[in-house]
């Protein structure tokens, strides 16, 4: 998907006028995918630059505007996600499968794969942990048999 969006000249008061179109690159790649490694190869860096890249002002101020711009475009966003995951947990998603013998065959989702879909979404919601609501106000009463000095205590527990 290609799109073209004007960089501006600042974003969050640093300069992005500086950042020539590889860096540029890395920075949509890191915004997609989230490790700075794969980042940095599709873009055509080594590793070890691609991590130097990583603590510059510029390169991060470039990738939390892309995050923020051009999310829509490239990136999923969390209701999509859940929108294709509800798609395959209902069946409504069909995938060409080609069988052995060469045919193309459509085919809807497998139980395993809507279980799945079922679960994420769940877990999206916090279907799957478990509420308790304690609020509670209880009185501790400690009696000592004898009184102990500040020395004594401390010497009981260990402290210095």
């Amino acid at each position: 998907m290609e799109f073209s969006i004007k960089t501006p000249d600042t974003y969050n008061g640093v300069d992005l006028t500086k950042l020539n179109d590889k860096q540029k690159l890395f920075c949509e790649e890191f915004a997609i995918c989230r490790v700075w490694a794969i980042a940095g190869e599709k873009a055509g860096y080594n590793r070890r630059y691609s991590y130097l890249l990583k603590s510059r002002d510029d390169i991060n101020a470039y990738i939390a505007w892309f995050i923020d711009t051009c999310r829509t475009d490239k990136v999923m966003s969390e209701q999509e996600h859940l929108e294709i995951l509800s798609s395959i947990a209902r069946g409504d998603i069909v995938t060409e499968v080609v069988t052995p013998a060469g045919e193309i065959v459509k085919k809807r989702p497998d139980i395993r794969d809507s279980v799945k879909s079922l679960e994420l979404i769940g877990k999206h919601y916090g279907s799957y942990t478990e509420k308790i609501d304690v609020n509670a106000t209880q009185v501790i009463t400690v009696t000592f048999e004898e009184e102990l000095s500040e020395d004594e205590l401390a010497e009981e527990f260990g402290i210095e």
